[in-house]
């Protein structure tokens, strides 16, 4: 058995934390999760009944990955070959091909906006209000999805020969959520994590629009989903909630709902890179390729690094940090 790359999630609360590997094993690939926390082991428990329940609701060109094995505390996955939706998105960004990365950023929503509608009951309905603190006339003309599957984002969604594969699926409540929401995070996360490049290479052939405070969407992305500033206050204050219950850090999502709409036609000063904007028309388009392959090399370097002192260091620095960030943390709420 080799370990090809082990992450354990820190920055989620000790009963929620789990180690995900991707192992080699009889000429064969698989990932196994390991549940760290007693919650956590609640979740893999039913992630057979999720598969089934996910499988039946979601639409035939989405996939999960197989569920191969399930034991008390850990479960492995069927590996998925293929290319975070994200990547695909970025690459084609970086070549210019604005009509493939549309066409990709669509699919995306097209693939939540199929998942089925779900009959929610009155009780379900109050258990969603009570954990998130919706107001109920905030709830009208909601469609909700059932499991509440969250993590349909760009960067859990793979292609593989024209295939897409959800490679996370954990559930972390027994409550319906509204499909809206679903879709915001997908859009949320993947322009926020896309900035760098999109504010480089803003020009007027590819204008970009304010989006949220500090976050610009293309112009002919924003059209195709779009929720008014209310509703998208309502999402930022649940996505605080969710982030609360799941890790130990929280930040304030609130903020970026604060902005003043803007117009742009040409690179932007990026939040990323301090006020120095990195414009891809002034050459430095071979530049950025190079770092980024490197970037790659210098991953794949690190996710060699296996033997078990490692890893022991490794998670005995972690303990230590969060520890340390906590008790800090703690003190300043004081």
């Amino acid at each position: 058995m080799k370990i090809l790359l082990s992450k354990t999630g820190y920055w989620r609360k000790d009963e929620l934390r789990v180690r995900t590997d991707v192992i080699e094993e009889s000429n064969k690939i698989y990932v196994k999760k390991t549940a760290l926390g007693s919650e956590s082991k609640k979740i893999l428990k039913k992630i057979n009944k999720t598969y089934r329940l996910l499988s039946d609701s979601f639409p035939k060109d989405l996939r999960l990955v197989k569920p191969l094995k399930q034991s008390e505390d850990f479960a492995t996955f069927e590996f998925c070959k293929g290319t975070m939706l994200e990547k695909e998105i970025e690459s084609a960004l970086v070549v210019r091909d604005f009509k493939k990365a549309k066409i990709l950023y669509d699919k995306g929503l097209d693939l939540i906006d199929l998942i089925k509608q779900y009959e929610s009951t009155d009780v379900e309905i109050k258990k969603f209000k009570d954990f998130f603190k919706v107001d109920e006339h905030n709830l009208i003309d909601n469609k909700f999805i059932y499991p509440p599957i969250t993590e349909v984002t760009a960067d859990h969604l793979f292609v593989y020969n024209n295939n897409y594969w959800l490679i996370d699926y954990e559930v972390f409540f027994d409550f319906p959520i509204p499909k809206d929401f679903v879709k915001f995070r997908y859009q949320f996360y993947l322009v926020h994590n896309l900035q760098q490049i999109l504010q480089s290479i803003a020009s007027k052939s590819f204008p970009l629009k304010t989006f949220l405070k500090g976050i610009f969407i293309p112009v002919e992305w924003d059209g195709i989903f779009k929720l008014p500033l209310n509703k998208i206050k309502i999402f930022l204050k649940m996505e605080e909630k969710l982030q609360a219950y799941m890790n130990w850090l929280e930040p304030r999502y609130i903020q970026f709902a604060d902005y003043k709409a803007k117009l742009v036609t040409m690179p932007v000063m990026d939040y990323l890179t301090k006020g120095n904007a990195i414009s891809i028309d002034s050459g430095t388009h071979e530049e950025i390729i190079k770092l980024r392959k490197d970037l790659d090399e210098y991953k794949v370097m690190m996710n060699r690094i296996t033997s078990a002192k490692f890893f022991k260091l490794w998670q005995l620095y972690c303990n230590i940090r969060d520890n340390h960030i906590k008790k800090y943390l703690g003190i300043i709420k004081k």
